[in-house]
């Protein structure tokens, strides 16, 4: 592009028709200030937010005051260079799963090393748009590569540093008020960091069909990015449950609040939400935090029992959860199975078992609805959950992580390792004979349940870990990720304590020896944890990091 402020191209004639959201175009123009725009220009520095109500569609790397009149350029191209079309298919193919795939077209739009209005720093940023056709199927990479800044001054930026103001917006709007998308951190301060966030598992990569518009990795709605498996409500009322398929379709069935829940805004939809639920959680090698908060470690590989109705009630419904632990070589303990005894009948959730439960010793598919909806299994996200009409559910992810989650109406009747709910976490180490176990091992051992394994033990030694193994472990490149500020679970941290799961994260580490697969379970376990609590997490894995 020519060295102007505020500039743009003139139309740019497509030899291949493009179609975004359903509308095909054959001119686009390329603008200075971060956006490839199809049908007008755009001149405007200062970013709006989206859905836009003037009807331009237009796509939007990062639409911000840039000056490359200070340093830096902008270069456009179409290209059907046979290296380029090749490595566009196979991101499409690995983004999309779509291998009969292959491109015919490119048009590719990169902001090279260019400053902001107002700059008196040596602060650029470098990132692209690249369009992808085989004429009849259309997508769009956006790519960063280093982001340094995010407003000029003239929109309320600090000439020294490039932030603070009204800050880039990045996405796409459509012309329409019904179809947009903003990556999250637009016109904040966290968009700063979008280099280091993805939907495809590949920092600074976002990948969307747009012909038909669908995003990677996840599902767009309300102009929000949703990951695969999040499920959430639709209305003001929580009277229609929807789920973000792996397809990237949102689908919506009728499944109002039950009883003990109310309806409650959350981001950009709603979620049905118990008032004062209480969670006890079993993750890891494993690390145990009971329904009062009591953090501890216990690595036996019997059958013990995590929550069980231990006083008489006529107004509680009976259950009990047990859980079987094994080892598995590179860890002492994880979770094996769990059991759900409630109603009359027994729900089993076990390793590997996808999208099946034991029922009753009998193999089923779930969902499973029993008592006219009092008894339910079904799968959520990755993790089957089992729950009842008063408030009890149980979660199991399948490989290590498992929770109970009950109301305040169990407040002093329940018992196990899980505790007794009570808000005092002072008096959970309370064994079945009624006495305070003097240490974790005794505890843990006094709800062993008896099973048909001959080999399983109690007894466990953890072997000692160097403080400069747990300094590194600590840090924010191992399970201190967890805690950062500005990292993927920044919006869980006020709604989540990380600290227990860092503790528990630097402990398997230590017992595996650094072990990267350990180290992601640990990050997955809390990711599942805030997802439960309707809470969105960030990219965390990359190419190279957690990918499988």
């Amino acid at each position: 592009m020519d060295k102007v402020d505020d500039g743009s191209t003139n139309p740019v004639p497509l030899t291949v028709p493009f179609c975004f959201f359903e509308q095909t175009y054959t001119t686009l123009f390329v603008n200075s200030n971060g956006v490839v725009s199809f049908g007008v220009p755009v001149y405007q520095f200062t970013s709006d937010p989206f859905p836009l109500s003037d009807g331009r569609a237009f796509v939007a790397p990062f639409w911000t005051d840039v000056d490359i009149t200070i340093t830096g350029n902008v270069f456009y191209r179409e290209s059907r260079n046979a290296t380029l079309l090749q490595r566009a298919s196979s991101d499409v193919h690995r983004y999309f799963e779509l291998s009969s795939f292959y491109a015919t077209w490119l048009y590719i739009a990169t902001w090279d090393k260019v400053a902001y209005y107002g700059s008196s720093s040596s602060k650029v940023n470098t990132f692209q748009a690249v369009l992808i056709s085989d004429g009849v199927i259309d997508f769009i990479l956006l790519n960063y590569d280093v982001i340094e800044w995010t407003t000029g001054t003239t929109s309320g930026g600090d000439r020294s540093t490039g932030l603070g103001g009204t800050q880039a917006q990045a996405g796409f709007n459509s012309g329409g008020s019904s179809h947009y998308f903003s990556i999250p951190g637009s016109r904040t301060a966290d968009i700063l960091n979008v280099a280091s966030t993805s939907n495809v598992n590949t920092p600074g990569v976002w990948a969307f069909r747009v012909d038909t518009f669908q995003s990677a990795g996840g599902c767009v709605y309300n102009g929000a990015f949703l990951p695969t498996g999040i499920s959430f409500w639709n209305t003001t009322f929580c009277q229609y449950k929807c789920q973000c398929l792996n397809t990237g379709i949102i689908t919506c069935q009728e499944q109002p609040c039950v009883s003990y829940e109310t309806c409650k805004p959350v981001a950009n939809y709603y979620s049905c939400q118990a008032t004062d639920k209480k969670t006890c959680l079993a993750s890891g090698d494993p690390h145990y935090t009971s329904f009062d908060g009591r953090y501890f470690n216990f690595q036996g590989t019997c059958t013990y029992l995590l929550s069980q109705l231990c006083r008489n009630n006529s107004n509680l419904t009976y259950f009990r959860v047990e859980a079987k632990n094994e080892n598995r070589g590179n860890a002492v303990s994880w979770v094996k199975l769990v059991r759900v005894v409630t109603y009359g009948n027994e729900i089993v959730m076990s390793k590997g078992l996808s999208g099946q439960v034991y029922l009753n010793g009998d193999k089923v598919r779930l969902p499973v609805t029993l008592l006219g909806g009092n008894l339910k299994a079904y799968q959520t996200g990755f993790t089957v959950a089992v729950s009842t009409d008063l408030g009890l559910v149980v979660t199991y992810d399948g490989f290590s992580h498992t929770t109970v989650t009950l109301l305040p109406n169990y407040a002093n009747s329940t018992c196990g390792l899980c505790g007794n709910l009570n808000s005092n976490s002072s008096d959970d180490f309370m064994t079945p004979n009624g006495t305070q176990a003097s240490t974790e091992a005794l505890f843990g051992k006094s709800w062993k349940v008896p099973d048909n394994d001959a080999l399983c033990s109690d007894d466990y030694t953890a072997p000692t870990c160097t403080i400069q193994n747990q300094t590194l472990y600590n840090g924010s490149t191992y399970c201190g990720l967890m805690r950062l500020t500005t990292g993927a679970f920044a919006s869980c941290i006020p709604v989540l304590s990380p600290e227990n799961f860092v503790s528990g994260c630097i402990y398997d580490l230590c017992v595996t020896e650094g072990n990267q697969s350990t180290l992601c379970n640990a990050l997955q376990a809390y990711t599942e944890r805030c997802q439960a609590l309707n809470v969105i997490v960030g990219q965390w894995r990359s190419s190279g990091f957690c990918s499988e």
